[in-house]
């Protein structure tokens, strides 16, 4: 009997147990599902802006920058306006949980702002490489919880392929080349100049991954550089964003401000949209593959 009794007594002690470890897990889930699906983020950054929906925190998003227009789903979002343009009230009127954002995207002042009313701001290094967009995703997603890192880690594998697959693929078709075609990046136009892009600049670093030689690597930074500079340069490929493009009427349009008739070599546009081109984000593998494609001789 004495046994019996202490057998009974062990085994409801492990029964209870149990019943405390799964009422605890269960209650673990269900704080988590509340936290998820409490999130409200605020994506000062098209880059970021991106990676949140890559891995599936489209819905998680409430108010962008007006730079973020991709993809699709996020182009009826509430817009703040231009990066130092936005301020803490703006952001704050959407009761955000998180604020995401590359430095220097919102001022000093207004992340303080959003620090003293208890939002969690989150700032990052935007990536200069292929592979710091991965590394990047990784490192959003953790800070958004760890269930948001669970679920993404398919999504999250699956970009690190697609990248990896981009860059080797482009690294030996750039070995390949027997020499460099020159470039040139275009903003914007006006006044009889053409704003360029020299060394030290986005564009310049986007050239060179792909193979090309941009024709103002001696000059630093964005400038304005007259037409008769760009005669005497006479690039094979002008780089331009779609915007700049319809501006200015069409392809015949943009090359007559140019006077790319009276360039010594024969001229290539080539354009497509800047958060394509620019953003080192999810899609930065495909662009440069796409601009290589566009510019090989």
């Amino acid at each position: 009997m004495k046994l019996l009794l202490a057998l009974f007594c062990v085994v409801a002690v492990g029964c209870s147990q149990q019943e405390q470890t799964a009422s605890t897990q269960q209650h673990d889930a269900t704080t988590d599902q509340a936290q998820t699906s409490e999130l409200k983020i605020v994506s000062a950054n098209a880059l970021l802006t991106e990676l949140l929906c890559h891995i599936g925190e489209t819905s998680s998003i409430v108010a962008t920058d007006a730079t973020s227009m991709y993809p699709p789903a996020v182009v009826s979002l509430p817009k703040l306006g231009y990066k130092h343009a936005i301020t803490a009230e703006s952001i704050l009127g959407f009761a955000p949980t998180h604020v995401v954002l590359c430095e220097g995207d919102l001022t000093n002042e207004v992340v303080e702002s959003l620090k003293a009313a208890q939002v969690e701001v989150n700032t990052y290094e935007a990536p200069e490489s292929i592979d710091g967009v991965s590394s990047l995703a990784t490192v959003l997603a953790g800070d958004l919880g760890e269930s948001v890192a669970e679920r993404s880690t398919a999504s999250r594998a699956v970009l690190k392929q697609q990248l990896d697959s981009c860059s080797k693929a482009l690294n030996t078709l750039v070995a390949q080349q027997e020499q460099r075609a020159t470039a040139v990046f275009v903003y914007s136009l006006g006044n009889g100049t053409a704003m360029c892009a020299g060394v030290g600049t986005g564009m310049d670093k986007v050239m060179n991954t792909v193979g090309l030689s941009n024709a103002f690597s001696d000059m630093p930074g964005y400038k304005p550089v007259n037409i008769e500079s760009l005669i005497s340069k006479s690039p094979q490929h002008v780089i331009v964003f779609n915007k700049l493009l319809k501006e200015q009427g069409g392809q015949e349009a943009l090359a007559a401000a140019l006077k790319t008739d009276k360039w010594k070599n024969e001229t290539n546009i080539v354009s497509h949209d800047a958060s394509y081109l620019a953003t080192y984000g999810p899609r930065i593998g495909e662009a440069l593959l796409w601009l290589h494609r566009e510019t090989a001789e």
